[in-house]
């Protein structure tokens, strides 16, 4: 099962889920939410964000400890030039997964990384996943980085690059302060044709002789939301030349998607 950019937030006896924003498990007693739909999953009760327009928070009374995952907003490809060459995929938001952090009494912002727009050459950034208390960062998933129809751009996951020789977008999560998975994206290496966008579980493919455009790399699977595993964080496929022997590339496992002709698609 593929669920797109989605942050999640553990205490203790209840959950609160969020669609790129926070889910959290805590003493009923002790949290207050807004902006959030709510289940009972085994008990516990299931708070879903699922509005990156709208905004949400949550206060607790009194300290707790949680697990979190944290996703952010997947990149757009990006745009070819009709027969020229073809654009890039979009690489995945940073995956953020963390256990056992303290949480003091406050109330918490939280803010649901959206994903990123085609742009006329290189696709636009997905935006941050975070929470935050009194203005200073408690997590931070950063969006994906756009692809083109040049060098990639750099994001949780790197954009893939297009047109010969050109690079993929480096890979900002996993070096950052709340550490992480991102990946970068794919390399152009053949025919004007589209790398693929980075995911958080491997990097994004690159064009290959055949006139393949690089796959999406693949997400990362948590069992934090209802202790199966969901896939997070997939890339998105490079796109391909209009012509009848260039192929698109596949979106990586975890909500990227399919490149197209002369377009490439978006990360989630």
């Amino acid at each position: 099962m593929d669920r797109a950019r989605k942050t999640l937030l553990v205490f203790a006896t209840a959950v609160l889920a969020a669609v790129a924003a926070p889910l959290l498990r805590a003493d009923l007693a002790n949290v207050t939410y807004s902006n959030a739909e709510t289940n009972w999953v085994g008990g516990e009760l299931v708070l879903k964000f699922t509005n990156a327009a709208e905004a949400a928070s949550f206060t607790l009374s009194g300290p707790g400890t949680a697990r979190i995952l944290a996703v952010g907003g997947g990149a757009a490809g990006g745009t070819g030039a009709a027969t020229s060459y073809a654009g890039a995929g979009g690489g995945a938001g940073g995956f953020v997964e963390t256990n056992d952090i303290v949480l003091a009494s406050g109330t918490y912002s939280i803010s649901i990384g959206a994903g990123g727009s085609p742009g006329a050459a290189a696709g636009e950034n997905g935006e941050d996943t975070s929470i935050t208390l009194s203005g200073n960062d408690i997590i931070r998933a950063f969006g994906g980085g756009g692809g083109s129809n040049s060098s990639g751009n750099s994001g949780g996951s790197g954009g893939g690059g297009s047109r010969n020789g050109n690079v993929g977008g480096a890979a900002a999560q996993p070096g950052s302060i709340f550490g992480g998975y991102g990946n970068s994206g794919g390399v152009n290496t053949h025919n004007r044709i589209g790398g693929g966008g980075g995911g958080a579980g491997n990097a994004g493919g690159n064009s290959i002789a055949t006139g393949k455009a690089g796959d999406g790399g693949e997400g990362r699977t948590s069992t934090i939301f209802d202790d199966t595993e969901i896939w997070y964080a997939g890339g998105g496929g490079g796109g391909a030349r209009p012509n009848a022997t260039s192929v698109g590339g596949k979106g990586g496992k975890g909500g990227g998607g399919n490149g197209g002709y002369g377009t490439s698609t978006t990360s989630h």
